[in-house]
């Protein structure tokens, strides 16, 4: 599975953490974490999805913001966030984003 390119687990109510082998597929180009009452922070080690182009997140109770290794995704494209309970401002998400110079939608 190490070449797994697209991965859909959206709906399935999981109702944990999301579990950190999620982020070793580093050929994911799209991955769907939507509607899972995921809990708890993101990883930092997201920054291993480098060849991701959408990353959903939405719909889950995930909490703590954006981490700041997402802005070495440079090719990352679109971002669904929503649901995400952060404290962080928009010129700190904007900030964190900077990192690379792409065209950005995301939804928080």
């Amino acid at each position: 599975m190490t070449y797994l390119r697209d991965l859909d687990l959206s709906g399935n109510y999981f109702n944990s953490s999301i579990h950190n082998w999620l982020y070793s597929f580093s050929h994911l180009q799209f991955l769907n974490l939507g509607l899972n009452n995921f809990q708890g922070t993101i990883s930092n080690s997201i920054w291993n999805l480098t060849s991701a182009v959408n990353l959903d997140l939405s719909n889950n109770n995930l909490e703590g913001g954006i981490p700041t290794s997402l802005g070495s995704l440079c090719n990352l494209r679109s971002v669904d966030f929503p649901h995400v309970s952060s404290a962080q401002n928009i010129s700190r998400v904007l900030d964190i984003l900077s990192g690379c110079a792409v065209v950005w939608n995301f939804w928080i």
